[in-house]
């Protein structure tokens, strides 16, 4: 049953990682997006800047072209701390839930020294209790012993023309 606990564990650590790849992979998807549209329309920005500069001048399209770079460095830089707090909580989650598993795996690795010790010791002392009554069967079996009817008898050394003599029945 542990290992079952320990194997289901060893899958939800397995599909719980596989998910924080896939969130990780999405996020850098969005993320490039994101650059990308924001780079798109910074060129688009500029393109327009360029044309009312060459109809109105160059200062004032300069100084919104610089403006437009600040924004989209600041909300690079507003991605780029996001990404890495997710990346850092999604880490430290997968080191606890592999933690656990270590200690999930420890404790069944200790229980199940813990039941082969138990057993050992168990079996130990059904041997012991029962070795007197082992070998009574085996001195029984060594004996010399034949069926007379609805009895058992028994050749001994006080008899020695070959005979044998009826065992008694306990009363």
């Amino acid at each position: 049953m542990n290992e079952d606990k320990l194997n289901r564990l060893v899958d939800e650590t397995a599909e719980l990682m596989r998910l924080f790849q896939n969130q990780c992979l999405t996020l850098s998807k969005q993320t490039d997006e994101k650059i990308s549209r924001h780079m798109q329309e910074i060129r688009d920005e500029a393109v327009w800047a360029v044309l009312e500069d060459i109809r109105y001048g160059l200062g004032e399209t300069v100084s919104k072209y610089e403006s437009n770079l600040q924004e989209s460095r600041s909300s690079l830089a507003g991605h780029t701390k996001e990404f890495k707090h997710f990346m850092a909580a999604a880490t430290d989650k997968g080191r606890q839930i592999l933690k656990f598993g270590w200690i999930a795996l420890a404790v069944s690795f200790g229980l199940l020294l813990l039941s082969g010790v138990a057993l050992t010791f168990y079996y130990k002392y059904i041997i012991q209790d029962l070795k007197p009554e082992a070998e009574m069967v085996q001195l029984i079996n060594e004996s010399d012993i034949v069926r007379c009817g609805d009895r058992l008898c028994v050749k001994t050394e006080k008899n020695k023309q070959g005979n044998y003599s009826v065992v008694k029945k306990r009363s």
